[in-house]
């Protein structure tokens, strides 16, 4: 449910020309050699395709569902089903009613209405397609299809129903809408792989992980669209009471890991799959992984499991597997509440808060790290596509993959100077964000005038992701999307990148030409290298870092990586001497004067990093304001209902609030002798807004706020 509220509050563009684009091959779901594995509130069960059989001059496909571990010779065929451009068709085979039925339709594209028959309902439905995307299922692409609450896959079919229901708008139901149904596995009879999911309902097996082990892990506090807080826990030690030994769970606190000071909260230990945990003098179960679909977990009112002092008993809703840190683990999920994962415990909320119960807005906790001797088992490093970035254990590590925006400067040999301007439009409450592969990637534009939001001149560049301190572009290559690397911000003196691994534009092959390549500066003989003049700096056999030192931007050190071209990435800035994509395309010597280097950066309407210094030769002409720009922050008093904000001075003559997505939520017109605003609140959604003042001059002090 969580992850269901995040995607209703934050929209997505997907253009469906992106999977237009690509090419790939369609895998059917009417296929023979392939086993499809269900539970649900019928029990356990698979469907397997067999076999042909014609019916009023048509031919289809049987359809079995069976509880036995494999299809059986005596194993009735259940229904008929065929597939024909993309689309799915069943009819039964006893009974009055034996209508050909459409119940799948893979050509559909975002916004489309699909009329689909559906075996709950017994009547044909309008489904609408919310989103289209790609999902990599192997070594291969496909195309998976939303519809409201519910996603089916090509060769996969319904992740949340049954296979014949397909077409459902409440809730996956057979035959009724009070039986559930999960769809566990799908594997390949053929090669005994799993295109879906990782544990069949018969022979499979895995080595049980227990939960009570030396481990630090840490969760992240999310809240209507942003990272707030980080909580980190440590369970080391062993301790014996009452003839049972006890490992202690504590809670870390400090600036990193390393230094890092720890809190008992209680002492735990693990016998038989069942976690206990020690409050005061009295022993209290905390996990059974023994569960089972249908199992009930009692909390008494009196245990510190229970938020409210009450009773609670919840039911197990399902069990399967889950694969975290390469290892298959059980996950059971309860009814109304938050999962448990083996040997990982309470993945969704805070230790303790399992049945706490299932908040009603997309904020909660998550975990985003699990380390066992000092390697992580699992790092989730990014949320909503934007990077989690904890101190405790990145440091003081800045994403690249941010709102803000970029200014350079150029003059060229000809003597024209031109400040060339980027906007990397990465925020959970804009339209920009693009769903694929399942990943999430924003646009990085290049624009004319001086502010991005009232340009009209805009180029969408390439869209672009980050993930351990490394930032991708999406790339087409032989008609599949795939990541290339553009930033690495974890590489240290000596390591070495080739050009086709450090850009999304590809290697040249043989013949190309090389000054063709988009992106790459030209000035003069492209082999005319001052600082190489034996030639033994060959793009071919790759780039090496030969620095790394720190400058201060924004009050804080950080990272800077030199390389043997001359060039300079900054994390948190990226390329700060060349055009932000082209950083592998330069040639080895400076050839115009002055060079082209990175002017400023803004974020959320700041300059957080400036050479101004250096800008002895054009100004720019949208520099004006710039210190101004960079004032403290504005006093802003929260009440109940409205914003209180001082005015840092006379003069202001316009308050404006505005939404994450640009859009004018409240404004006024102020008296310059003014010393305070107030705007109004109560009417608002809760969120992220942006505060701006301005005054005759046409400077401007910009600041986010959170509205309750």
């Amino acid at each position: 449910m969580k992850k269901l509220l995040l995607l209703i509050a934050v929209s997505i563009v997907w253009s469906g020309s992106v999977l237009q684009a690509q090419e790939y091959e369609y895998v059917p779901l009417v296929r023979e050699g392939v086993e499809w594995g269900y539970t649900g509130d019928l029990g356990d069960y698979r469907c397997q395709i067999k076999g042909d059989t014609i019916i009023d001059g048509t031919t289809y496909k049987k359809f079995y569902r069976y509880t036995t571990c494999g299809l059986q010779k005596n194993t009735p065929c259940y229904v008929v089903v065929r597939e024909n451009d993309k689309k799915v068709y069943y009819r039964e085979i006893t009974g009055d009613d034996r209508e050909e039925r459409l119940i799948y339709d893979f050509s559909l594209e975002k916004g489309d209405m699909a009329i689909l028959y559906s075996r709950s309902f017994l009547d044909y439905m309008q489904i609408d397609v919310r989103y289209v995307d790609t999902i990599q299922v192997g070594s291969t692409y496909r195309k998976k299809l939303e519809y409201p609450f519910h996603d089916v896959i090509e060769g996969i079919g319904g992740l949340k129903n049954d296979w014949l229901v397909a077409a459902f708008d409440i809730a996956p139901c057979v035959p009724d809408c009070n039986v559930w149904i999960y769809l566990s596995y799908v594997k390949n009879l053929v090669t005994g792989e799993y295109e879906y999911g990782n544990k069949g309902a018969c022979g499979d097996t895995y080595a049980y992980d227990p939960y009570v082990k030396d481990c630090d892990f840490g969760y992240y506090n999310y809240n209507w669209g942003s990272v707030s807080g980080f909580t980190h826990y440590r369970i080391q030690g062993e301790t014996n009471m009452n003839g049972k030994t006890y490992k202690g769970l504590y809670s870390l606190t400090g600036d990193s890991s390393a230094s890092s000071e720890q809190t008992l909260i209680a002492f735990v230990r693990e016998e038989n799959k069942k976690v206990y945990f020690m409050d005061g003098e009295k022993e209290w179960p905390w996990y059974d992984f023994t569960l089972e679909k249908g199992d009930t977990w009692t909390i008494e009112a009196e245990s510190p499991l229970s938020r409210h002092g009450e009773k609670i008993e919840v039911v197990v809703s399902n069990v399967d597997t889950i694969t975290i840190g390469g290892k298959s683990r059980k996950r059971i999920s309860f009814q109304g509440y938050y999962s448990w994962v083996e040997g990982l415990g309470d993945m969704e909320s805070l230790p303790f808060h399992t049945f706490y119960g299932i908040p009603t807005c997309p904020c909660g906790d998550d975990m985003h790290y699990y380390r066992v001797n000092g390697d992580f088992v699992f790092k989730a490093s990014t949320y909503w596509g934007l990077p989690i970035v904890d101190p405790f254990i990145d440091g003081n590590y800045i994403p690249f993959i941010k709102e803000a925006d970029w200014t350079y400067y150029d003059a060229a040999p000809s003597g024209t100077t031109i400040f060339p301007r980027y906007h990397l439009a990465a925020n959970v409450f804009n339209s920009e964000g693009v769903y694929m592969n399942d990943n999430v990637y924003y646009w990085l534009y290049r624009y004319e005038g001086c502010d991005f939001d009232e340009s009209v001149s805009r180029q969408k560049l390439v869209l672009v992701r980050e993930e351990n301190q490394k930032v991708y572009v999406l790339d087409s290559i032989d008609g599949k999307y795939v990541d290339k690397l553009l930033y690495d911000f974890t590489l240290e003196v000596g390591d070495t990148l080739r050009m086709d691994e450090g850009s999304y534009y590809h290697r040249p092959e043989d013949g190309d030409d090389w000054n063709a390549i988009p992106g790459r500066k030209r000035c003069g003989d492209r082999m005319y290298r001052k600082n190489d003049p034996y030639g033994e700096l060959d793009p071919y056999s790759g780039f090496e870092v030969i620095g790394i030192d720190s400058i201060v931007v924004d009050g804080q050190k950080r990272k800077a990586i030199t390389w043997n071209n001359g060039n300079t990435w900054v994390v948190g800035l990226g390329e700060i001497s060349e055009y932000p994509l082209a950083q592998f395309y330069m040639d080895y010597t400076t050839c115009i004067t002055p060079p082209f280097y990175l002017l400023y950066q803004k974020v959320n309407g700041e300059y957080s990093y400036e050479v101004l210094a250096e800008h002895d030769f054009t100004p720019d002409p949208c520099v004006s304001g710039i210190v101004e720009n960079k004032s403290s922050s504005l006093r802003i008093a929260h009440t109940s209902d409205a914003l209180i904000v001082t005015l840092p001075g006379t003069g202001y003559r316009l308050a404006e609030l505005t939404e994450m997505t640009g859009r004018l939520a409240w404004c006024a017109y102020l008296d310059g002798e003014a010393e305070e605003v107030t705007i109004p609140t109560a009417a608002l959604s809760p969120g992220a807004y942006i505060v701006t003042l301005s005054n005759d001059r046409g400077e401007h002090i910009v600041q986010k706020v959170m509205i309750q």
